[in-house]
């Protein structure tokens, strides 16, 4: 019998992974939990760099930004660094192990120094980076809601949950199959497992599609 693998992005951001599943037979689930909605803000804020935890943050971010104002721009990990490259922006700092924020935390208040940042968040961010700066240092605005979407989500050997707010909303209208392994994100998204009593197998240390491959390569013959 195949087996069936589910991870909550949409499929036009899991070309790896579905490139995997293809050479193994695998049935890939690829469905957004979540969708988003933009908050329109004014760039009247004093700041020197702009810290992006998540592309979706750049993204909105960016479409409100003074054309007058020339940032630093620093990002979470490698990931959002691909994507934000995409768009033609270069960061100054990028994380080393996105799927772990408290490290990147203490990385990023060691480089920022004396500056000012600002942090693009949506409206369900932990603030686990901004947590580690003074608060004379950053400012933080709401740039968009994330919007729980109620999915029924077929069982699966292999559940991939890429945020808080995916478990968040799987969990709502789903329950795991029995013998199923979870791969988490990150950090973030193991802590919201665990508080719904969800036992993890993975948890990823960068937050890459790359990442969840390596690790379905050493569990599937």
């Amino acid at each position: 019998m195949n087996q069936r693998i589910f991870i909550s992005k949409a499929s036009h951001d899991c070309q790896e992974l579905a490139a995997f599943c293809q050479s193994k037979s695998i049935e890939l689930v690829s469905e957004s939990l979540i969708s988003f909605q933009e908050i329109p803000f004014e760039d009247n804020l004093e700041y020197e760099v702009v810290f992006f935890a998540s592309i979706r943050a750049a993204e909105y971010y960016l479409k409100h930004k003074s054309s007058q104002r020339f940032p630093i721009f620093t990002c979470v990990g490698e990931e959002t660094n691909r994507k934000l490259n995409q768009l033609s922006i270069k960061c100054d700092f990028v994380g080393d192990k996105s799927g772990e924020p408290e490290k990147v935390a203490k990385q990023f208040k060691k480089w920022l120094g004396s500056r000012n940042v600002l942090f693009p968040h949506s409206d369900k961010s932990l603030h686990t980076i901004a947590s580690f700066l003074p608060e004379n240092q950053l400012t933080k605005i709401e740039v968009y809601q994330t919007i729980l979407e109620e999915k029924h989500i077929p069982n699966c050997d292999y559940y991939i949950f890429t945020s808080p707010s995916n478990v968040q909303s799987f969990i709502s209208d789903n329950e795991l199959a029995k013998s199923s392994k979870i791969i988490a994100w990150g950090k973030s998204t193991q802590s919201e497992l665990e508080k719904n009593q969800l036992q993890y197998d993975f948890c990823l240390t960068h937050s890459s599609l790359k990442e969840v491959v390596e690790i379905l390569k050493n569990e599937i013959a």
